[in-house]
């Protein structure tokens, strides 16, 4: 029944380089530290083994029955997307539950849903912390699976402090043997002290290249980087005529995902290329915007909006940066350097995802240039030098009013 439900609800007939070297020892009962290139598969990796081992219980398990698995992960964004795949791969066996604590609600409807039943519960660490101190009806101690997905990134974000706390309730509170599951996209000394405290006799399945050291992170190989020297006063034309000469070659089957440095800038680009698109553009493109100062409802549902699109431009800060699977994106955009060399992998690890083409495109001021030497050197990587010059045709797909007779109008 599960392959079944993977060949028509996900269209997968063969399994990613990270399924097939996961899903063995996952099946076996050995915790796993998976080190694997963003956009490669990682979460049906271990939400196959999980859901397989917890549909052969016996006596069935039913919602009633409480807890057994738990997933952790940074954002919300995240979270969501994870609770959409696996409520997908439950659907041959709806006895089990699968549920969402990420916040953003009332309290009183998560400890509800709680209370009502659920079995795998997918969360963010500080709402599951909450729960586990507050909600008598949270009960872990039948939980049986425990992942942490990008762990990189909860490290960084200093969730390391919570994660200790959460492991700590874990081992008072559950008498079983876990079966733990870290996955990140890089082995930092976070990540690594993070497994040494959750694993046991783990498994390291990197799923880089052979020669690459593991401290080394993995891009995807169908991805095209390259770069474009750009000067303040002419960043936003450019920027512009980039998004055109993309809508023009794939019509109206283009997805960019931009990234900028702040909120102000994320809101100043989509709501300017907004009117100027739709009054001067004869394709019809949809911009969307995310940034952390948005409210939960509004961040989920352009998340959403953006997934299902066929033809958008999403403009964002480094919130969307981390795991999103975001569907057919063509083409990232750097307005802004990024902070760090993981962020860079992370942004551009939003497109060639699954072996599909994908280009990425890093907008420097002229003072700016080392910083591609620096990449290089750090990543391994070869950058396509591009010219802005040769973009600039773009702006005939504009229907610009002709000057003589909008000055004639204007009178």
């Amino acid at each position: 029944m599960l392959i079944s439900c993977l060949q028509q609800r996900f269209n997968l007939t063969r399994a990613t380089k990270v399924q097939s070297l996961s899903i063995p020892p996952l099946l076996s009962g050995d915790d796993a530290l998976i080190k694997s290139v963003t956009g490669s598969g990682k979460t049906l990796a271990y939400s196959i083994p999980l859901v397989h081992s917890l549909q052969l219980i016996q006596p069935k398990i039913t919602r009633s029955d409480g807890l057994f698995a738990l997933i952790i992960l940074p954002t919300r964004e995240l979270a969501i997307q994870t609770y959409d795949c696996i409520d997908r791969l439950l659907n041959p066996f709806r006895r089990i539950v699968v549920g969402i604590l990420i916040g953003g609600e009332k309290k009183k409807s998560e400890k509800a849903r709680i209370r009502k039943g659920l079995n795998i519960l997918v969360t963010t660490p500080g709402r599951l912390l909450d729960h586990i101190n507050r909600t008598k009806n949270l009960n872990i101690e039948k939980l049986k699976w425990l992942v942490i997905d990008e762990a990189d990134r909860l490290y960084e974000q200093g969730f390391s402090a919570i994660i200790t706390q959460i492991l700590e309730c874990i081992r008072d509170s559950c008498t079983n043997q876990i079966q733990t599951v870290l996955l990140s996209a890089t082995l930092s000394e976070g990540v690594k002290e993070l497994a040494g405290l959750s694993l046991k006799n783990s498994q390291l399945i990197d799923v880089g290249d052979d020669e690459h050291h593991l401290k080394e992170i993995t891009l995807p190989s169908s991805l095209t980087n390259s770069f474009m020297v750009v000067p303040s006063k002419l960043r936003l034309v450019t920027l512009s005529c980039i998004i055109m000469d993309l809508l023009r070659k794939n019509g109206e089957k283009s997805k960019i995902i931009v990234f900028t440095s702040c909120q102000d800038v994320v809101d100043f680009y989509s709501t300017l290329l907004t009117e100027i698109f739709n009054q001067y553009l004869e394709s019809t493109v949809r911009i969307f915007k995310l940034h952390g100062n948005m409210d939960q409802n509004s961040r989920t549902e352009v998340f959403r909006q953006f997934h299902s699109t066929i033809c958008g431009i999403l403009f964002c800060t480094d919130v969307a940066s981390r795991g999103l699977d975001l569907p057919n994106v063509d083409l990232i955009i750097q307005m802004s350097l990024p902070t760090m060399v993981e962020d860079f992998v992370h942004r551009v690890g939003r497109t060639a995802r699954l072996g599909k083409p994908g280009q990425s495109i890093l907008i420097l001021l002229p003072s700016e240039i080392k910083f591609i030497d620096y990449l290089r050197e750090q990543l391994s990587i070869n950058f396509e030098s591009l010219k802005m010059e040769t973009y600039f045709t773009s702006i005939d797909s504009l229907k610009l009013p002709d000057p003589e007779n909008y000055h004639t109008e204007q009178e």
